[in-house]
């Protein structure tokens, strides 16, 4: 997160900004800048303590300016993820500053209040007209290096002790059942997430843009193997059904993973597992919070 990055990042320590490369755009499994180099990622997120305040937003330039930007230069930071953006304030000085340091930007589509309900998934009208109003803003940014769909909307284990403890009126009421409820539940999730993956790229096209467009993932043991639960979708299926399929306007451009497979002091070999389950997707993988 960015709270532990920057606390040991040198305030005072100068750093000259570094280039920005161009558009990035997805190339089979990479993501390649316009400069034709291959993009990697190397970021942070920025999570404010007040969950509503948009970091991105004109009215936080000199925070951000003042505070942030020289954290991100002493962490020679490439890209920026954001949860959520604030629709209704201009971002054209932030967006701009953060280009000319050559730090691209992860904008989260959803919010707090305007996302897939795991326990309820639903396609609303408020998340088609959210899609539009953060493309609207923020299509127009060069250093815009995606827009996500969702962050981390599929916990098997979370909604199968809220279908089996919590769900009220009870809709299940064995194991097996719960097991069964809780599979269409995350079926659903999914199947909405890919389906605004579909409207938003969409969107996009139509207004004569192509940015990479994609989900960010839970990657823990109890998500990706949902351990004495065999039956459960874990994120690791999920992750290979948002990007199938033959036609790229319908399926993920990339994949973040939130993956907190690694503690410390623990075996490295952890975050090779995770290199082995996710190289046989066809779309770039980077890690979204570690």
């Amino acid at each position: 997160t960015l709270a532990a990055a920057l606390a040991v990042a040198c305030c005072s320590t100068t750093v000259s900004a570094a280039p920005f490369q161009g558009r990035v755009q997805v190339h089979g499994k990479a993501l390649v800048a316009a400069n034709g180099q291959r993009f990697m990622v190397r970021g942070v997120a920025l999570a404010p303590l007040n969950i509503n305040n948009d970091l991105l937003a004109d009215n936080n330039f000199a925070y951000t300016r003042d505070n942030i930007l020289p954290k991100l230069q002493a962490l020679h930071v490439n890209m920026v993820r954001v949860y959520q953006v604030d629709v209704t304030k201009g971002h054209d000085n932030v967006m701009n500053l953060l280009k000319r340091n050559g730090i691209y930007a992860e904008i989260s589509i959803t919010s707090d209040t305007i996302n897939v309900n795991r326990v309820n998934p639903q396609y609303t009208t408020a998340l088609k007209k959210r899609i539009r109003q953060v493309i609207d803003d923020f299509a127009k940014y060069d250093n815009v290096l995606s827009f996500s769909v969702g962050n981390e909307v599929l916990d098997p284990l979370g909604t199968y002790a809220y279908v089996s403890q919590s769900e009220s009126p009870r809709q299940c009421h064995t194991p097996e059942d719960c097991i069964a409820r809780t599979v269409m539940l995350e079926k659903r999730a999914a199947s909405i997430e890919k389906s605004m993956m579909r409207d938003a790229k969409a969107y996009l096209k139509s207004k004569g843009r192509t940015i990479p467009v994609g989900i960010a993932l839970r990657d823990v043991p109890t998500s990706t193997i949902p351990a004495n639960l065999n039956g459960l979708v874990g994120t690791d299926i999920a992750s290979q059904y948002y990007a199938c399929g033959t036609n790229v306007a319908e399926r993920a451009d990339y994949i973040g993973a939130n993956v907190y497979r690694y503690q410390q002091n623990g075996d490295m070999g952890a975050l090779d597992d995770f290199a082995q389950e996710v190289a046989n997707l066809p779309v770039p993988v980077y890690l979204d919070e570690e």
